[in-house]
């Protein structure tokens, strides 16, 4: 019988770029008392490589602001829970309030241009130990493993990032952003998402009744 072996190597050429080859071998056993055979082939599969990784990015990015998206969060958690069954995350949850008038008043690719702007913010808030999700619509969410000290800070400073003007096709728009965050048993994402949407929401129903208040 014959054996078949398939190997993938990560080599670097001369000028520093990355070729990937694929090794291939098959082992012939000798007849008749003669030595083993054994069959290679070599074959560059750098651009199939690369394919793969383009594609992979595609599929956890969120097209629109270069974030990741849902499907990246719940794998995120899901290595953490891996790694490190007994620990702990923490979330920070953000939405935009008023961001339906917004595409009301200057059309979906005006909305667009706004999320790509909040997009921005967060990521000049966000450090490279903390990784930002675009969830859905206008609601963002930041992972963070370091410490629950940090996720307070990190809410706050993206609500005051994220409260302001931006620009909708040549419009000049104000948002607020409500935020709430928590931080808990990695073992239970979705008890851990529901904390932090009800801190927002307690938030975004606080600074409804200040500007009720203040009329």
């Amino acid at each position: 019988p014959q054996s078949h072996f398939a190997t993938e190597l990560r080599m670097i050429r001369k000028d520093g770029t990355t070729a990937w080859v694929q090794r291939n071998a098959i082992l012939v056993p000798g007849a008749h008392g003669s030595d083993d055979l054994i069959i290679g082939q070599f074959q560059d599969v750098t651009a199939r490589k690369a394919a793969e990784a383009e594609l992979a990015h595609l599929i956890a990015t969120d097209p629109l602001t270069g974030l990741f998206n849902r499907q990246a969060f719940v794998d995120a958690v899901e290595r953490h829970r891996g790694a490190e069954p007994a620990g702990s995350v923490g979330i920070v949850f953000v939405d935009l309030d008023g961001f339906k008038r917004v595409n009301d008043r200057c059309g979906h690719s005006g909305g667009d241009a706004v999320l790509i702007q909040v997009a921005q913010r967060i990521g000049q808030i966000v450090g490279e130990q903390d990784s930002v999700y675009r969830i859905g619509g206008d609601e963002f969410v930041v992972l963070s493993t370091t410490t629950e000290a940090h996720v307070a800070d990190l809410a706050d400073r993206l609500r005051d990032s994220l409260t302001g003007t931006y620009e909708a096709r040549g419009v000049a728009v104000g948002l607020s952003a409500s935020v709430g965050w928590t931080w808990g048993p990695v073992d239970d994402i979705e008890a851990l998402l529901r904390n932090a949407d009800a801190h927002m929401y307690t938030h975004k129903a606080r600074r409804r009744g200040e500007s009720a208040g203040a009329r």
